[in-house]
């Protein structure tokens, strides 16, 4: 993939720089008359930009889906319900709804003899 970014953005450098189009056959397209040379190799130097984003996007999304994500747990110093974040409204437990809950790493350090 990076090969082939890497050619069509020496392809985009030299239209710009020779401002025409050739072929292996030895047939050639002059695009100095119009700024078309500017449109096509600015085009291929941007195309070839664009995919090595894609190949460092690709590698970074690869990465996050082997990570192993840890959910994070609460717990109710009072009732000792166990409460995802995403279950807590603003910190509280919703049973006792105005007591604040507490990390599990937090509550264990703070009662270690309730395990």
């Amino acid at each position: 993939m990076y090969l082939l970014s890497l050619i069509l953005f020496i392809l985009g450098v030299l239209i710009i720089i020779t401002k025409e189009l050739k072929n292996n056959r030895g047939i050639s397209v002059d695009l100095s008359d119009s700024y078309l040379y500017l449109i096509f190799g600015g085009g291929l130097i941007i195309f070839s930009i664009y995919i090595v984003y894609l190949g460092f996007k690709d590698k970074k999304d690869k990465k996050d889906k082997n990570k192993i994500h840890k959910i994070e747990f609460s717990k109710c110093p009072i009732c000792k319900e166990n409460f995802t974040y995403s279950e807590l409204n603003n910190g509280k437990c919703k049973y006792c709804e105005e007591v604040d809950t507490i990390d599990m790493d937090e509550y264990y350090e703070k009662f270690p003899d309730k395990s």
